[in-house]
């Protein structure tokens, strides 16, 4: 594979496996994959792994407020709001 694109697919592959087999997500590729509606031409793997670190679990990250999310480098109102609907 080509090192300059050493990530290509990589988003379809996720949602392939989100389709096939939900369960073999972990927190932080369901974080990601979910990002990728609300951050549609970044890597969402570093802003969904301190997601996690900064709030500690999936649920604590879907119950922060958007100002707590937005204080994430990467994460912008677009990824607060999906949150926000996601949690609701």
């Amino acid at each position: 594979m080509d090192e300059r694109n050493l990530h290509g697919g990589h988003r379809e592959r996720l949602k392939e496996r989100l389709n096939a087999f939900p369960e073999s997500l972990s927190d932080h590729e369901l974080l990601e994959t979910l990002m990728f509606y609300s951050i549609p031409r970044k890597d969402t793997n570093a802003i969904a792994h301190a997601l996690l670190n900064s709030f500690g679990s999936l649920k604590k990250t879907f119950l922060a407020s958007g100002k707590e999310l937005t204080f994430i480098d990467g994460v912008g109102d677009n990824t607060a709001t999906l949150f926000a609907l996601v949690r609701e």
